[in-house]
Protein backbone atom coordinates (compact mmCIF):
# COMPACT_ATOMS: atom_id res chain seq x y z
CA UNK A 1 0.00 0.00 0.00
CA UNK A 2 2.88 2.45 0.83
CA UNK A 3 4.11 1.84 -2.14
CA UNK A 4 1.00 2.67 -3.91
CA UNK A 5 0.98 5.38 -2.22
CA UNK A 6 4.58 6.53 -3.59
CA UNK A 7 3.67 5.84 -7.11
CA UNK A 8 0.62 7.85 -6.73
CA UNK A 9 2.94 10.77 -5.13
CA UNK A 10 5.34 9.92 -8.25
CA UNK A 11 2.54 10.51 -10.79
CA UNK A 12 1.09 13.47 -9.21
CA UNK A 13 4.78 14.96 -9.51
CA UNK A 14 5.76 14.54 -13.23
CA UNK A 15 3.10 17.57 -14.25
CA UNK A 16 5.05 19.87 -11.44
CA UNK A 17 8.87 18.61 -12.10
CA UNK A 18 8.04 19.42 -16.30
CA UNK A 19 6.16 22.44 -15.54
CA UNK A 20 9.23 23.25 -13.10
CA UNK A 21 11.38 22.36 -16.27
CA UNK A 22 9.35 24.51 -18.34
CA UNK A 23 9.84 27.33 -15.57
CA UNK A 24 13.58 26.95 -16.08
CA UNK A 25 14.02 27.08 -19.65
CA UNK A 26 11.29 29.96 -20.11
CA UNK A 27 13.71 31.93 -17.71
CA UNK A 28 17.03 30.38 -20.08
CA UNK A 29 15.28 31.78 -22.74
CA UNK A 30 14.79 35.17 -21.44
CA UNK A 31 18.18 35.32 -20.28
CA UNK A 32 19.58 34.30 -23.79
CA UNK A 33 16.97 36.69 -25.42
CA UNK A 34 18.75 39.67 -22.89
CA UNK A 35 21.98 38.46 -23.98
CA UNK A 36 21.57 38.80 -27.34
CA UNK A 37 19.66 42.13 -27.53
CA UNK A 38 23.00 43.79 -25.07
CA UNK A 39 25.41 42.29 -27.74
CA UNK A 40 23.12 44.00 -30.58
CA UNK A 41 23.08 47.11 -28.76
CA UNK A 42 27.34 46.79 -27.99
CA UNK A 43 27.23 45.92 -31.85
CA UNK A 44 25.60 48.60 -32.96
CA UNK A 45 27.16 51.44 -30.41
CA UNK A 46 30.27 49.65 -31.98
CA UNK A 47 29.35 50.23 -35.47
CA UNK A 48 28.25 54.13 -35.09
CA UNK A 49 31.25 54.76 -33.18
CA UNK A 50 32.69 53.24 -36.71
CA UNK A 51 30.61 55.70 -38.46
CA UNK A 52 31.52 58.87 -35.60
CA UNK A 53 35.38 57.83 -36.19
CA UNK A 54 35.13 57.85 -40.34
CA UNK A 55 32.99 60.76 -39.85
CA UNK A 56 36.01 62.52 -38.22
CA UNK A 57 38.45 60.98 -40.48
CA UNK A 58 36.86 63.05 -43.43
CA UNK A 59 36.19 65.91 -41.59
CA UNK A 60 39.86 65.74 -40.61
CA UNK A 61 40.94 65.37 -44.45
CA UNK A 62 39.10 68.12 -44.89
CA UNK A 63 40.54 70.56 -43.20
CA UNK A 64 43.94 69.69 -43.86
CA UNK A 65 43.44 70.39 -47.88
CA UNK A 66 41.57 73.62 -46.42
CA UNK A 67 44.63 73.99 -44.63
CA UNK A 68 47.26 73.59 -47.48
CA UNK A 69 44.02 76.38 -49.76
CA UNK A 70 45.12 78.56 -46.03
CA UNK A 71 48.43 78.26 -46.81
CA UNK A 72 48.86 78.43 -50.74
CA UNK A 73 46.47 82.22 -49.95
CA UNK A 74 48.64 83.24 -47.02
CA UNK A 75 51.87 83.20 -49.55
CA UNK A 76 50.20 84.50 -52.16
CA UNK A 77 49.35 87.52 -49.77
CA UNK A 78 52.94 87.31 -48.50
CA UNK A 79 54.25 87.06 -52.27
CA UNK A 80 52.58 90.34 -53.23
CA UNK A 81 54.64 92.02 -50.45
CA UNK A 82 57.21 94.67 -51.98
CA UNK A 83 60.76 93.12 -51.91
CA UNK A 84 63.54 95.23 -52.17
CA UNK A 85 64.23 95.11 -55.72
CA UNK A 86 63.58 93.97 -58.90
CA UNK A 87 65.70 90.89 -58.81
CA UNK A 88 64.43 89.78 -55.59
CA UNK A 89 60.96 90.35 -56.75
CA UNK A 90 61.98 87.95 -59.30
CA UNK A 91 63.67 85.68 -57.41
CA UNK A 92 60.70 85.11 -54.68
CA UNK A 93 58.48 85.28 -57.36
CA UNK A 94 60.24 82.12 -58.87
CA UNK A 95 60.16 80.37 -55.63
CA UNK A 96 56.86 80.82 -54.63
CA UNK A 97 55.73 79.58 -57.60
CA UNK A 98 57.83 76.82 -57.81
CA UNK A 99 56.84 75.78 -54.46
CA UNK A 100 53.58 76.81 -55.10
CA UNK A 101 53.18 74.69 -57.84
CA UNK A 102 55.40 71.44 -56.09
CA UNK A 103 52.78 71.71 -52.92
CA UNK A 104 49.49 71.79 -55.43
CA UNK A 105 50.81 68.43 -57.40
CA UNK A 106 51.52 66.34 -54.28
CA UNK A 107 47.89 67.77 -52.90
CA UNK A 108 46.20 66.83 -56.02
CA UNK A 109 48.22 63.12 -55.83
CA UNK A 110 47.36 62.64 -52.60
CA UNK A 111 43.78 64.26 -52.12
CA UNK A 112 42.58 63.58 -55.38
CA UNK A 113 44.52 60.81 -57.24
CA UNK A 114 45.40 63.12 -60.31
CA UNK A 115 48.73 64.33 -61.80
CA UNK A 116 49.50 67.81 -62.18
CA UNK A 117 51.41 68.32 -65.25
CA UNK A 118 52.01 70.04 -68.58
CA UNK A 119 54.66 72.47 -67.02
CA UNK A 120 55.20 75.90 -69.08
CA UNK A 121 57.15 78.91 -67.69
CA UNK A 122 59.50 81.92 -69.08
CA UNK A 123 61.99 81.13 -66.64
CA UNK A 124 64.64 77.91 -67.09
CA UNK A 125 64.74 77.87 -63.14
CA UNK A 126 60.91 77.22 -63.07
CA UNK A 127 60.83 74.53 -64.97
CA UNK A 128 64.29 72.89 -64.58
CA UNK A 129 62.12 72.43 -61.04
CA UNK A 130 60.30 70.11 -62.18
CA UNK A 131 60.42 66.67 -63.77
CA UNK A 132 61.18 66.90 -67.90
CA UNK A 133 57.61 64.72 -68.74
CA UNK A 134 55.86 67.40 -66.13
CA UNK A 135 56.76 70.11 -68.47
CA UNK A 136 54.50 70.89 -71.30
CA UNK A 137 55.26 68.68 -74.51
CA UNK A 138 56.99 71.33 -76.65
CA UNK A 139 59.23 72.75 -73.86
CA UNK A 140 60.48 69.73 -72.50
CA UNK A 141 63.77 69.84 -74.87
CA UNK A 142 63.93 73.60 -75.00
CA UNK A 143 67.69 75.97 -74.29
CA UNK A 144 66.84 79.14 -72.91
CA UNK A 145 68.65 81.45 -74.47
CA UNK A 146 68.69 79.96 -78.09
CA UNK A 147 65.34 78.69 -78.75
CA UNK A 148 62.57 80.58 -79.12
CA UNK A 149 59.57 79.76 -76.11
CA UNK A 150 56.86 78.34 -77.79
CA UNK A 151 52.91 79.71 -77.45
CA UNK A 152 50.99 78.18 -75.06
CA UNK A 153 47.42 77.69 -74.71
CA UNK A 154 44.76 77.29 -72.18
CA UNK A 155 41.73 78.48 -73.32
CA UNK A 156 44.31 82.07 -73.75
CA UNK A 157 47.34 82.46 -75.49
CA UNK A 158 50.04 82.74 -73.07
CA UNK A 159 53.48 84.34 -74.87
CA UNK A 160 56.22 83.62 -72.60
CA UNK A 161 58.41 86.24 -74.18
CA UNK A 162 56.67 88.91 -73.62
CA UNK A 163 55.21 87.62 -70.45
CA UNK A 164 51.48 88.39 -72.10
CA UNK A 165 48.25 86.76 -72.63
CA UNK A 166 45.77 87.13 -75.43
CA UNK A 167 42.47 86.71 -75.90
CA UNK A 168 41.26 86.09 -79.66
CA UNK A 169 37.86 86.71 -79.88
CA UNK A 170 35.77 86.10 -83.14
CA UNK A 171 32.08 87.68 -83.72
CA UNK A 172 30.30 86.53 -86.28
CA UNK A 173 27.56 87.82 -87.48
CA UNK A 174 24.26 85.77 -87.87
CA UNK A 175 21.43 87.07 -90.41
CA UNK A 176 17.54 85.70 -89.50
CA UNK A 177 15.83 85.39 -91.90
Amino acid sequence: MLRHIQQENVQKLKPLKASIKFAEMETSLKKKQAELKLRQAITEKETSDIYTEMSLLNLKKEAESLKVEVQVLQEEKQGSSAPSSQKSMEQENQESAMDLIKRTQQALRTEANLHLHKIASNSEEVLSAFLSEDSAKDMKDLEFGKDLLPNQRLGLKFEPTVGCVFLRSYYREKILY
